[in-house]
């Protein structure tokens, strides 16, 4: 976990290599000791990695050998970063729809009365 901790800060600080190489060795640790969450987070920071270098594919492989590894133990947040980290990535990102942004939404954005919490928002 320290291992992942530091790659985590190396990655703050755009440490690109440094975060892999941490990742990577905190991943090695888990395989050993049998650790399938530390397994988890440390290839969806070998993702992260990947991704913030431009290595898309490799970054896709990572993020979804992270999802397999947080599907198998039942892992929700692990699968929901594995998923995140998928969505970043240029290839995952929907070619057919039109992007919108900020300046395309409706201002002042609809504010939902806190007795509507259980209903969608108009």
């Amino acid at each position: 976990m320290a291992l992942n901790g530091l790659g985590h800060a190396a990655r703050r600080q755009a440490d690109y290599p440094a975060a892999a190489d941490y990742y990577r060795r905190a991943l090695v640790i888990a395989e050993e000791t049998g650790d399938r969450l530390g397994q988890t987070m440390a290839v969806s920071g070998l993702g992260d990695a990947a991704r913030r270098q431009s290595d898309y594919r490799k970054a896709s492989d990572h993020y979804q050998r992270a999802l397999s590894l947080a599907e198998e133990t039942g892992d929700r947040l692990g699968q929901t970063m594995a998923l995140n980290g998928l969505d970043t990535l240029p290839a995952y990102r929907p070619t057919t729809l039109p992007r919108q942004t900020v300046t395309d939404m409706p201002w002042p954005l609809p504010r939902r009365a806190a007795t509507d919490s259980a209903r969608p928002m108009p």
